[in-house]
């Protein structure tokens, strides 16, 4: 049941576009487990039990049977007391764990080799042809051939500061991206050291972000911006975005709206006590089970809380009587169920994260009840769209659309087959296993 993000587009659906990996029981993996990177923890309950996507909406959008399935996930989790003994680590491998997981269980399998520890650095160019890459294992400088062709499979450059400040529009920080540790680019700028044209350099997996000091990786706001009784605004105490619209135009919204007379980077997602009382929030658990005061000090530093509006405005830095005048208009709004300024809420999608017990609408609520709550939102990402130029083949092209003899791209790596656009749930994962399969096909078969 997850909606096309432009429902208002002629073919699109609210359902059976998008589609999941089942949950996978990692002790088929043996110690392997224990080398897989564990899953963002935006992906799991508490940071450490997984859920499917289906729970996630269940469990955060308080629809029906939310506390039941709380109630199994954690009993499951606690009762699994082989594990327990052994590593806090779910071993219900689900969303990217479970597809990955299912992948190496495929190459232990067929006995294929996976080499950690292992930086590619420089590709290995030979009569015009890519014949293997250079690259250190365990610190030690390697040199490994490829009889057949190499396949790039690196992911973007979200993590690259410099990538992103010569590449992505500004302002921009590695510091505001939920994507891999790992996706560094390196690979793209090796790629294009031995003549691979890119494109989308400047387009990423578009989303707005919160950073919780001390944590290695933003968090992405995708269902609580949806959710009733809540709303973003800008330095001016303004909205200037449909919240509840997918995440990739909110951001570039944020991005459109930033202007020096009214800066909207960062934003400011503004909610109160209802609504902190209902719904988690980042690190935070609705406050009926995890009050404000047993938030890590940590935490605390990151929100800002006040008993007024006027009061929250001074200490975020943004304009008191805008922000209330706001407030009116949502506390207006949730009463009709119609956003007069951006249309939240009247969309298949923006629906789907909202609170299907709220009516009419059930992404507006007021927002009235104090104390209130707000914290600085960024135009962040889920990772860069931008890299390597490549044909239907999924083989690299030179700056004069050639193709580059031995050297494939798929991913991140790779300049999208999506162009500018997020269509929907998926417009990742799923073309890097389609064109994964087909570069394996083409180089092994010529």
């Amino acid at each position: 049941y997850y909606a096309d993000m432009y429902p208002e587009t002629p073919g699109a659906t609210w359902q059976w576009r998008a589609h999941e990996a089942k949950p996978m029981n990692g002790n088929l993996l043996g110690e392997e487990i224990h080398k897989m990177r564990r899953q963002h923890p935006q992906t799991s309950m508490f940071g450490i039990i997984g859920w499917t996507a289906d729970e996630a909406t269940i469990l955060q959008t308080r629809a029906k049977g939310w506390f039941l399935t709380a109630v199994k996930m954690v009993a499951r989790y606690v009762l699994d007391i082989p594990w327990r003994f052994r590593t806090t680590r779910d071993r219900r491998l689900v969303l990217g764990g479970a597809l990955v997981g299912a992948l190496r269980l495929s190459a232990i399998e067929r006995a294929i080799p996976v080499w950690c520890n292992t930086c590619a650095e420089s590709f290995i160019k030979e009569d015009g042809r890519i014949v293997g890459i250079e690259a250190t294992k365990d610190g030690k400088k390697i040199r490994i051939r490829a009889r057949k062709g190499v396949v790039m499979s690196s992911g973007g450059f979200e993590k690259n500061e410099a990538m992103r400040k010569q590449y992505l529009p500004g302002p921009t920080d590695k510091s505001w991206t939920a994507g891999s540790p790992g996706n560094t680019g390196e690979t793209i700028e090796a790629a294009v050291d031995v003549g691979s044209a890119t494109r989308f350099m400047d387009e990423a997996w578009w989303g707005p972000t919160v950073f919780v000091p001390g944590e290695p990786q933003a968090r992405m706001l995708i269902i609580e911006k949806n959710l009733p009784g809540s709303m973003m605004v800008n330095k001016n105490g303004k909205r200037f975005v449909n919240e509840s619209s997918s995440y990739t135009k909110v951001t570039k919204g944020m991005l459109q709206a930033n202007q020096p007379e009214s800066p909207s980077v960062p934003a400011y997602c503004i909610f109160d006590a209802d609504y902190r009382y209902k719904y988690p929030f980042g690190p935070m658990l609705p406050s009926q089970f995890h009050p404000d005061w047993a938030q890590s000090s940590r935490v605390k530093s990151w929100i800002k809380k006040a008993d007024t509006l006027a009061e929250l405005a001074e200490k975020l830095g943004i304009n008191g009587v805008n922000l209330e005048a706001s407030a009116r208009k949502m506390d207006q709004y949730a009463t009709t169920g119609i956003d007069e300024e951006f249309q939240r809420g009247d969309s298949t999608h923006d629906r789907m994260y909202g609170d299907q017990n709220v009516e009419p609408n059930p992404c507006l609520g007021s927002i009235a009840k104090p104390p209130f709550y707000g914290v600085e939102v960024f135009p962040g990402d889920l990772g860069t769209k931008g890299g390597v130029e490549t044909n239907e083949n999924s083989q690299a092209l030179d700056t004069d659309g050639q193709v580059i003899p031995g050297l494939y791209a798929i991913g991140n790596c790779s300049a999208s087959v999506m162009g500018r656009t997020y269509p929907a749930s998926g417009s990742t994962l799923a073309p890097a296993m389609v064109f994964g399969y087909i570069a394996a096909d083409h180089c092994t078969s010529n």
